[in-house]
């Protein structure tokens, strides 16, 4: 009959100790990640935009851009906005950046006169037509979620005095994979909030990632795997 031993126990104090403190350590990143990731949709949320002028005199805005740790809060208000059919959304891999961007059009003053060749006398001014009663100017208004119209109806023309479309656009750069044997592919992605706005092309241009070494990838994940189970056998087979 083998006698218990209790060389080994030291060993697996420590290798208690160590799994805890490695816990600990975990709970703590997890935890500050949770509070970053936090801190950085406060930012995404609330950014500021600031704008300058370059050579041309145009106006450029620019907002701080947030940095998450974590993909799946960013996929999920991805999913949320762009709203995609399942069939088109489960070819979404992995998305790399959300942009949203508020927009407003706003035009004031645009004059269309009345082109009628029905008239008295063309080179009249007054512009009236034949058998036409003349009524004073007219104030007319419109509105809903996707525009705001305020104009008047004059006797020679009509002024609209201004014209507001506010829209959001939102887009998105994905990974993106069509069949099992297709190579993934980055696309980008474009929404309008607004159905009278149409984007009429895109063109995007991003930096190639590093693609990890055959080391990173797979030699230095395998020694570390065969030395952690090799230390693991002689600490539990020890005399």
């Amino acid at each position: 009959m083998l006698k218990p031993t209790t060389k080994w126990i030291p060993y697996l104090i420590i290798g208690l100790l160590l799994t805890v403190v490695s816990l600990q350590r975990c709970s703590i990143n997890s935890k500050s990640k949770e509070i970053s990731d936090y801190q950085e949709w406060n930012k995404y949320y609330n950014s500021q935009i600031d704008s300058f002028k370059n050579k041309l005199n145009q106006v450029v805005t620019e907002s701080k851009v947030a940095q998450v740790n974590s993909e799946k809060e960013i996929k999920e208000l991805s999913e949320q906005i762009f709203d995609l059919k399942k069939s088109d959304e489960r070819h979404i891999k992995e998305i790399q950046a959300l942009i949203r961007i508020k927009q407003t059009v706003r035009v004031d003053t645009i004059e269309i006169p009345y082109t009628d060749s029905f008239l008295v006398d063309k080179n009249d001014t007054t512009l009236v037509p034949r058998n036409t009663v003349v009524v004073p100017p007219r104030n007319f208004k419109d509105s809903t979620k996707n525009y705001q119209i305020d104009g008047t109806v004059l006797l020679n023309k009509v002024r609209i005095n201004s014209l507001i479309l506010p829209d959001t656009s939102s887009l998105r750069i994905v990974e993106k994979k069509e069949g099992f044997l297709k190579k993934r592919e980055i696309v980008i992605q474009g929404v309008h909030t607004n159905p009278l706005f149409k984007t009429e092309g895109m063109q995007t241009v991003i930096k190639r990632g590093d693609k990890p070494s055959r080391w990173q990838k797979w030699i230095k994940p395998v020694i570390a795997a065969i030395a952690s189970g090799f230390i693991t056998y002689k600490l539990s087979h020890s005399p």
